[in-house]
């Protein structure tokens, strides 16, 4: 399930048949993105320490300047949360994975905050395939196709791990 609100909040909703353990490992090795999503080019860790509050990560986007993410939360197995700022927008990408039933709910959420924040909001979509869109009986929605190609991938990502642990 894909939702926006006001058009600087967007988040989709994936259910994994993998455990919540497995899937948040899967997402917390953020350098081996680009191996298992075409949203990501490349994501340096630009440290060598473990993955903690305050650690930063240079992102390379297609269409887009890079970005450092700094890591704001992070709950272990459960959610992690990361920051980057420009002049007058954060952008805030919220990781979170919860236990459902066998398997794992995995929730990704972007935020764009600041006096620029709308504004942003509308360029990264449009380059990045987010699609804003109206459905009959309700008053706006994001169509996310990024984030949603980011999942799928994410998907065969874990599924991919899951054969390899079970070999």
């Amino acid at each position: 399930m894909i939702t926006s609100r006001a058009n600087t909040d967007y988040r989709i909703v994936v259910d994994i048949k993998a455990p919540p353990g497995r899937v948040f490992a899967v997402l917390r090795a953020v350098e081996r993105w680009p191996e298992w999503t075409s949203t990501m080019t490349s994501v340096q860790r630009t440290d060598n320490r473990p993955f903690v509050v305050g650690s930063r990560v240079r992102v390379r986007q297609p269409k887009l300047l890079p970005a450092i993410w700094q890591v704001t939360e992070l709950d272990e197995p459960r959610k992690f949360t990361w920051v980057t700022r420009s002049p007058g927008v954060a952008v805030t990408g919220e990781h979170l994975v919860e236990a459902d039933g066998t398997g794992s709910r995995v929730k990704l959420s972007l935020n764009f905050s600041g006096f620029l924040g709308p504004l942003v909001s509308r360029f990264y979509c449009s380059l990045s395939g987010i699609l804003l869109s109206r459905r009959k009986g309700s008053a706006s929605a994001a169509k996310a196709e990024s984030l949603a190609l980011l999942y799928l991938s994410l998907r065969r990502r874990i599924a991919t791990v899951s054969e390899a642990a079970i070999a």
